[in-house]
């Protein structure tokens, strides 16, 4: 398996941004909105997300 190479490169700036996004929505739809920036930005990966978005095991981005 290739490691992942990020398309994209974020600011500080835009992780705060995606951040407070996910933040103003609620349930399913935070959850979906969270998972498809964690496959856009980290390739699906968990420890990747958690690092980049500053979230801990079993909290996601709060």
């Amino acid at each position: 398996m290739e490691p992942f190479i990020p398309e994209y490169s974020l600011h500080r700036t835009q992780i705060e941004d995606l951040r407070l996004a996910a933040s103003k929505l609620v349930g399913a739809s935070r959850r979906s909105f969270q998972a498809e920036m964690a496959l856009k930005y980290c390739g699906g990966s968990a420890r990747l997300t958690e690092t980049v978005f500053g979230c801990g095991e079993g909290i996601v981005w709060s």
